[in-house]
């Protein structure tokens, strides 16, 4: 099967009915081979959550420097009952499974209000004009141009965006309607048909991206298979953020983690 490395996870709790919800995050996954991100099925992601009163946690957060208690026997045994093959301690791990084929390096994400004076939405009005009626060569150089020039645009503004901070690396809003910044117009993902959640049916609203900024971050060299090699990544989660489902004993499927839908933008070179 494909090996997939572990690129980051963003904890986002969101205010929604769920009472589940409370303690969230959105794990995301890369194809061990870094040029293939951008293919179907290239990037990954997984999302987990607890509700505020739960085995793991306590209710309210500990005080700084203070360490949580470790399971008593009972709470380790309905753990391991939920059929969960992430939930594993490191020595059951070490046990049933191969050493990943690659890590990056650790960092921290912090959390920075973006301030930017410029609309991320000019210039990526499709061209509509003139649509089933003859053309001839001029029309058709001209509308080249046209998109030719609302390529170069949106470049600006996402290389302006990039320039304004470049330690950003992901970009995240929950907002009702808020879309991700891609690098181009013509080679942007479609954003038309995001599927519905396959669990509860719900609709997915765009959550997060991720700027090819991190891929400096990685220490990884260029021309390493390991290396990424992508415009953006966007990530779209269910909107309700519905409860995990039972596990399917016969499939061995966790019920701890619901994929989500992942959009790529190819690598700026190409």
């Amino acid at each position: 099967g494909i090996s997939w490395i572990f690129l980051l996870q963003v904890y986002a709790a969101v205010e929604c009915e769920e009472p589940s919800a409370f303690h969230r995050t959105v794990f995301v996954f890369v194809n061990a081979s870094g040029g293939e991100t951008h293919a179907r099925g290239g990037c990954r992601a997984f999302r987990s959550q607890l509700p505020r009163e739960n085995a793991y946690y306590a209710i309210d957060p500990l005080p700084e420097g203070m360490r949580g208690h470790a399971l008593d026997v009972e709470l380790d045994t309905v753990r391991k009952a939920r059929c969960d093959r992430w939930d594993v301690t490191a020595s059951e791990a070490a046990a049933t499974l191969r050493a990943p084929t690659r890590t990056y390096p650790e960092y921290e994400l912090v959390v920075e209000n973006e301030e930017r004076a410029t609309d991320p939405t000019e210039g990526m009005q499709i061209i509509e004009d003139n649509v089933g009626d003859d053309m001839t060569a001029d029309d058709l150089d001209e509308i080249e141009a046209d998109v030719y020039d609302k390529d170069n645009e949106q470049l600006a503004t996402f290389h302006v965006m990039l320039k304004s901070d470049p330690d950003q690396v992901l970009r995240y809003c929950y907002d009702d309607g808020a879309k991700p910044l891609w690098p181009s117009v013509t080679h942007a993902p479609n954003e038309d048909n995001i599927p519905c959640c396959e669990r509860c049916g719900a609709p997915r609203k765009f959550e997060f991206q991720i700027l090819p900024t991190i891929i400096s971050k990685l220490d990884v060299d260029a021309e390493s298979d390991y290396a990424l090699d992508f415009g953006s990544i966007a990530v779209y989660t269910c909107s309700k953020s519905c409860a995990p489902i039972e596990c399917d004993e016969a499939s061995q499927k966790s019920g701890a983690y619901a994929e989500e839908y992942v959009l790529v933008h190819p690598p700026l070179n190409q």
